[in-house]
């Protein structure tokens, strides 16, 4: 081949290789998906990051609406969220990873890592723990819930965990162990003592250094009020005056407020995780692996209860098929993460807008099913 031609050939291939690649079908899905989350959040109804994903693929990996509202800040898939009680899947899973190591066992009596315990709680095992069959008062009920001035009172307080511990160890239990399924943050505040006790180190340490690092989670810690912490979320409510006829018109910046501010401090082993959606999926798939516990413990944290719930998760049978899933809640964040096993689908969204209802959850799971 002569030099001319030579370089005739490779400039035609160098063209070749700068033209795009023949378009593949566009999933119709992916544009559904995107079309119904812009009209939410062009309603003012979304601020959040929100992961979709199928077989391993990600679908949909995009934010909405703002990190902080007064800045101008916009969400986006590295802002991080405060995720409230899906924290109680890594201390669950910490537990396991304890297990696994014979550092403790399930049916361990509690009294073993705990101290002054009422005579009430000896009977009380680390497996009631885990599935909210202990008994032990839930401390959010103290207060109606997260979103009052009394329980934002409390909360605000140094040593929250140590005080939660000790005012649910002056509470009768609401049942027998093991009798009835009763959904308890305080059961999951005092694993995080269990797990300290057993591991013999900080329980945000432990999650870093056994879960997080290993999983290449490097925007996932235990969320610290006093810290600077870049890309975290401003979380926001509506206004108390803010209608249901005002939700569906749409929603402007003079309709939300500052959510108050939870303080935390660790170990706030069922709400003091912070992080990301892209995180959280690096934690969905890990999950299909024996990476962090061998498959016959990950069997067991998906085995349902009492009340459908496994060790950390509530497991539920839908359209879906089997579903494993788990919201969060706190002043100003709702999340949500959901793992449908028998496709390999996984919905993650987290919000700074304190209102973030199942049904969106199911209208994503809709669409992906095509309907």
């Amino acid at each position: 081949m002569s030099a001319a031609r030579a370089l005739i050939v490779s400039l035609l291939l160098a063209h070749a290789a700068m033209m795009p690649a023949p378009a593949h079908a566009q999933d119709p899905r992916v544009d559904r998906l995107r079309e119904y989350l812009t009209a939410a959040a062009n309603l003012g109804h979304l601020h959040a990051s929100v992961l979709v994903a199928e077989q391993g693929k990600v679908l949909i990996d995009t934010a909405f609406g703002f990190a902080n509202m007064e800045l101008e800040v916009r969400n986006t898939p590295d802002t991080r969220f405060r995720v409230a009680s899906v924290t109680k899947q890594f201390t669950a899973m910490a537990v396991m990873m304890l297990a696994a190591d014979d550092m403790l066992d399930l049916g361990d009596p509690i009294s073993k890592y705990l101290d002054s315990l009422p005579p009430a709680w000896s009977g009380i095992t680390i497996h009631h723990l885990l599935r909210h069959t202990s008994g032990i008062s839930d401390y959010e009920e103290w207060f109606g819930g997260y979103s009052t001035q009394e329980y934002s009172d409390y909360m605000s307080q140094a040593h929250a965990p140590d005080r939660i511990l000790r005012d649910a160890k002056a509470k009768p239990l609401d049942h027998e162990p093991g009798t009835k399924f009763r959904y308890s943050n305080s059961a999951y505040i005092a694993l995080g003592f269990i797990i300290e006790r057993a591991s013999g180190m900080p329980y945000e340490d432990f999650l870093r250094t056994r879960i997080h690092e290993p999983l290449g989670m490097t925007l996932s810690d235990q969320d610290r009020s006093e810290n600077l912490i870049p890309n975290r979320a401003q979380g926001y409510q509506l206004r108390p005056e803010v209608d249901s006829a005002a939700y569906a018109d749409g929603l402007t910046r003079d309709e939300y407020r500052n959510a108050v501010y939870q303080k935390m401090e660790p170990p706030q082993a069922d709400a003091g995780l912070i992080t990301t959606a892209r995180d959280l999926y690096k934690w969905d798939q890990a999950l299909y692996t024996e990476q962090l516990v061998p498959n016959t413990l990950i069997d067991s944290i998906f085995t349902p209860g009492l009340g459908d719930y496994g060790y950390g998760w509530f497991i539920r049978s839908g359209p879906d098929g089997v579903a494993y899933d788990h919201s969060g809640g706190l002043p100003g964040y709702s999340c949500y993460i959901r793992r449908i096993p028998g496709t390999r689908r996984t919905i993650i969204v987290l919000g700074n807008l304190g209102r973030l209802g199942r049904g969106r959850i199911n209208t994503i799971a809709a669409i992906l099913r095509g309907e």
